[in-house]
């Protein structure tokens, strides 16, 4: 990391302020997003699934198996990134700005550093166990808990629960467990119409992505099964349609163990489960309508704003990001 600026250094532009911050701040995201800190709470797949096949084998005999989820994290890198974090919040702190611009920019970058200084105290709080922490540390990064959103995902796994109960599946005496467990928490029905998007605006908001949805398939023809190894050029191509190859983004497509697509804006990879095969209407809704089309866009938006920060992201922008993430796939099917 580079020397903190001194007190009496030269009035800066607010482009100086910002890139002499950005120096600093971009090889420790890089640092972390190597390994984010949401990886961290969870086992690698393929430990979840041997997990989760011992669990059912023993329900199986029924016999009881307590799978083990701990997550593993690597409290020495955290704690490393941390330090540097730290050390980047005491230059920050220090820094006098020279006009109301680098004032703006220096609390841009004291809150994102903040944020990700919280993330890694999540990942260090639930490898101890200390859920006070776990959850003051949430509540500072998502705010309160949204109960109204948390009925709605209740309602959501209950109704699941059931349908598998009431199955041949072998999980059914879990999903009645889960249906009792449900039922404990007593909570009032929630309202869905309070979730609905008006009409005339997902109408508008789907008109106004036609022309980037022809744009980033453009000579793609996407089959109506997606294998792995196809759904890795595929996307490789949007990024090619889309210029997110070239510099300086330099987006690359990464195959990666488990089910789960992301974008790691940081390494600038667009993470591909390497086992996973998607229906077309799915890999169109998650890759250049959710990951490609927001997260990727989003960055490539940075650059051009001219203000380094936005080359990640600015503090908490997480929820607004994979909300509109989830209302650009939406698009696709309704």
């Amino acid at each position: 990391m580079s020397l903190p600026l001194e007190k009496e250094s030269p009035n800066l532009s607010w482009h100086e302020t910002d890139e002499s911050f950005f120096e600093d701040l971009d090889p420790v995201l890089l640092a972390i997003g190597k390994k984010p800190v949401y990886s961290e709470l969870v086992k690698p797949p393929a430990q979840l699934a041997q997990e989760k096949k011992y669990f059912f084998n023993a329900l199986e005999k029924n016999e009881v198996y307590q799978p083990d989820l701990w997550p593993d994290v690597d409290v020495d890198e955290i704690e490393k990134n941390e330090a540097m974090l730290l050390a980047l919040r005491a230059k920050i702190k220090d820094f006098q700005p020279q006009s109301a611009e680098d004032v703006a920019v220096r609390s841009a970058y004291r809150w994102i550093v903040n944020e990700e200084i919280a993330n890694l105290r999540i990942a260090l709080a639930a490898n101890s166990g200390d859920m006070r922490r776990f959850d003051a540390y949430n509540r500072f990064i998502y705010g309160n808990p949204n109960t109204h959103l948390f009925r709605q995902e209740v309602e959501t796994i209950s109704l699941q629960a059931r349908e598998i109960s009431e199955s041949e599946n072998p999980a059914k005496e879990v999903a009645k467990q889960v249906m009792t467990l449900l039922n404990e928490l007593d909570l009032p029905p929630s309202e869905e119409k309070d979730l609905a998007v008006d009409e005339e605006i997902f109408k508008s908001v789907k008109n106004s992505h036609l022309g980037y949805f022809a744009l980033s398939l453009s000579g793609i023809d996407v089959p109506s099964k997606v294998k792995p190894e196809e759904g890795i050029q595929l996307v490789d191509q949007i990024l090619e349609n889309l210029g997110a190859k070239n510099e300086p983004y330099g987006y690359t497509v990464k195959p990666v163990e488990g089910n789960v697509a992301s974008v790691n804006n940081s390494a600038r990879e667009v993470r591909y489960p390497a086992g996973q095969t998607y229906d077309r209407k799915r890999f169109i809704a998650l890759y250049p309508g959710h990951e490609v089309g927001r997260h990727v866009r989003e960055t490539m938006n940075g650059y051009e704003s001219g203000f380094g920060l936005l080359r990640h992201r600015m503090d908490r922008a997480t929820r607004a990001s994979e909300g509109k993430g989830v209302l650009s796939e939406q698009i696709v099917y309704d």
